[in-house]
């Protein structure tokens, strides 16, 4: 069953609050991303559960050693800069939320993110 790999879904939103990043490991290496730079980047967080803001920290960092730079990518980078930072200030504004409370805009923001990588990623030729 190692083809399923290949073809690894984006998760669904009930799913996003239980990515290790094993998940997110496994998600780039379906994509294609070099394994080396996955195993440079991932290999510390591996089993681990991560963030939102740990996603997106790691997938704009994996842009970057992928090459995609602000010289040569620069709409997609300020593109998930704003995601970023929009995900940032939805955080900051839900200090009387109570926890038992699920957040859609974060998770409605990992999941554009999510699409702007899978479309970045479906146009690498490696």
């Amino acid at each position: 069953m190692e083809s399923k790999d290949a073809t690894l879904a984006l998760p669904l939103p009930s799913q996003l609050d239980k990515w290790t990043s094993f998940d997110v490991f496994r998600y780039f290496k379906s994509k294609a991303i070099a394994l080396s730079i996955l195993d440079k980047e991932l290999n510390i967080f591996i089993d681990e559960r991560i963030t939102g803001k740990h996603l997106i920290e790691i997938t704009i960092h994996i842009l970057r050693l992928a090459g995609f730079t602000i010289g040569s990518s620069m709409n997609i980078m300020v593109e998930i800069n704003l995601l970023k930072n929009e995900y940032y200030i939805s955080l900051s504004n839900r200090t009387n939320v109570s926890e038992s409370v699920t957040d859609i805009t974060e998770i409605d923001y990992l999941k554009k993110i999510l699409g702007v990588v899978e479309n970045i990623l479906e146009h690498i030729s490696l």
